[in-house]
């Protein structure tokens, strides 16, 4: 049995995003704005005993338009979301290896190298939006990126344009998981 390093999980949301901040940016371009905050989106069901579960998500979008008296809303936008799981059973470790096997069956993409333990990229094939999804293992910790947006004209940009956003996105948290989940 693998001894877990983490403890504890931030409730914090913006405390969760910071270090990705700089990804951010760089991965939704003009949209970015700093008035933008990573809010709570509530939890989900833990899928097995002790673990916890905080998701955060943050919608950036192009700035409204005036044409003549109208106001236009863009359609242009980001929907980034940050899942941040934690595993404190007996066998935290093994129990987060089973939960990124349970991610893993439901992205359709390929196993990477480089981000925490073990890492994934690839498409989220349960929606007709195009989602783009980066997701890693540290030991009993598992942290799932999610990337999705419209263009210009409305319509779902491709999840090959989405993809290097939700990449460096994971690399900046697996760099600087110690932020999101308190050391033992």
């Amino acid at each position: 049995m693998e001894t877990p390093l983490f403890s504890g999980i931030s409730d914090s949301c913006a405390k969760l995003a910071a270090p990705a901040m700089d990804a951010i940016r760089q991965s939704t371009g003009k949209l970015f704005s700093a008035d933008v905050a990573f809010e709570d989106e509530g939890t989900q069901p833990a899928l097995e005993p002790g673990q916890s579960i905080k998701i955060c998500g943050a919608l950036y979008l192009a700035p409204p338009k005036h044409v003549g008296t109208n106001l236009i809303i863009a359609a242009e936008r980001r929907f980034i979301t940050l899942t941040f799981s934690l595993h404190s059973d007996d066998d935290a470790v093994a129990s987060a290896k089973h939960q990124f096997g349970f991610v893993r069956d439901q992205v359709k993409g390929r196993a990477t190298s480089g981000l925490g333990d073990e890492s994934l990229e690839g498409a989220n094939g349960s929606s007709k939006v195009n989602r783009a999804v980066t997701a890693f293992r540290k030991s009993n910790a598992v942290v799932d990126v999610t990337v999705s947006g419209l263009d210009s004209s409305g319509k779902d940009v491709e999840v090959s344009e989405l993809e290097p956003g939700s990449r460096s996105i994971a690399r900046a948290l697996a760099d600087n998981v110690g932020a999101a989940f308190n050391l033992k």
